[in-house]
């Protein structure tokens, strides 16, 4: 028996794989200021792909009775993205998409159209979650280390959310509460470790090129 809730079940589980993707070398540079924008423009290009898919699958199941409650436009992300990468390309005069990670068709192939719902949910919530913490942190650094300015760093802008610190609580209280059987509990764990991995893999490969 055990008195945690289920979030905190979550971050216990996946704790060693988060700390894994954060602190890879390609990461660790990136925030550290040792990189340049077209490295920051190469994250965006391996990361657009996974969120294009992502947000294509829960528009489609906006309605679905676990995903409901977790569905707000205000997070979508990847028209932003695009427009980041396009003020990036111009700032660094890389026209080309560079090739995509093999780890990020991995990761995207993960958002197959029979993907069960509490899955997708571990999805938005790595991708999401993630970007409304850590992900704020990056803009903040790449924005100090590389010049880029706010209008190529809209990818971070949640403004829709009104108050993202009390988006991020009620987000957490919301998976407590969520009618999620013991099965699909360890499903939404296991997806959630995979991705942080997964992500991993995207940042050491970006680091090799």
């Amino acid at each position: 028996m055990t008195d945690q809730t289920f979030h905190e079940a979550l971050q216990a589980a996946t704790e060693d794989a988060h700390r894994s993707a954060e602190r890879t070398e390609f990461i660790v540079n990136l925030m550290g200021g040792t990189l340049s924008q077209h490295a920051y423009l190469r994250y965006l290009e391996a990361l657009a792909p996974i969120y294009e898919q992502l947000e294509m699958l829960l528009r489609e199941r906006t309605e679905r009775p676990l995903l409901k409650a977790f569905d707000h436009r205000g997070l979508d992300r990847f028209s932003r993205m695009q427009a980041d990468i396009a003020l990036l390309r111009e700032s660094t005069g890389q026209s080309d998409r560079s090739a995509q990670p093999e780890a990020t068709t991995a990761y995207r192939a993960r958002l197959h159209h029979s993907i069960e719902d509490e899955r997708l949910l571990a999805h938005h919530y790595i991708r999401y979650l993630g970007d409304l913490s850590g992900g704020q942190a990056i803009a903040r650094l790449v924005s100090r280390h590389y010049q880029i300015p706010p209008e190529a760093l809209t990818f971070y802008d949640f403004h829709e959310l009104s108050d993202a610190k009390a988006y991020k609580v009620e987000y957490r209280e919301k998976l407590n509460r969520a009618d999620l059987s013991e099965t699909q509990k360890e499903s939404f764990i296991a997806e959630a470790v995979t991705l942080y991995s997964l992500s991993a893999d995207i940042f050491n490969e970006l680091g090799r090129t």
